[in-house]
């Protein structure tokens, strides 16, 4: 199951979940850094056996800029179905996938 961040007008950019029991759930994005795993202190709480425990991690920057890091994960992240190495940055429509966890990202 994944946390959701309390709805803020303050979002720059928001994740949206496709597939599952979690179809449709709306992840804002306020934070400078969101953690994305396994781990209960991550931000975004991704419960599957594909999803390593610190698995990537997101940063907003500038003016709603938004990048993904994969955080040298198992399973890796990757960006419109491409491996992440170092830093990339997220355009508006991007399906992000932590392990077989895959999410639409969409800029504000």
């Amino acid at each position: 199951m994944a946390k959701i961040q309390a709805k803020s007008s303050s979002a720059v950019a928001r994740l949206i979940f496709t597939e599952g029991e979690r179809a449709n759930t709306i992840f804002p994005l306020f934070l400078k850094q969101t953690l994305v795993g396994r781990i209960d202190s991550a931000d975004l709480l991704l419960e599957d056996s594909t999803v390593s425990r610190l698995h990537a991690k997101l940063i907003l920057e500038g003016k709603g800029e938004v990048y993904v890091e994969d955080l040298d994960s198992r399973e890796g992240t990757w960006v419109n179905s491409v491996a992440v190495h170092g830093r990339v940055k997220l355009k508006d429509g991007d399906y992000i996938a932590f392990g077989d966890v895959v999410i639409l990202f969409q800029a504000s």
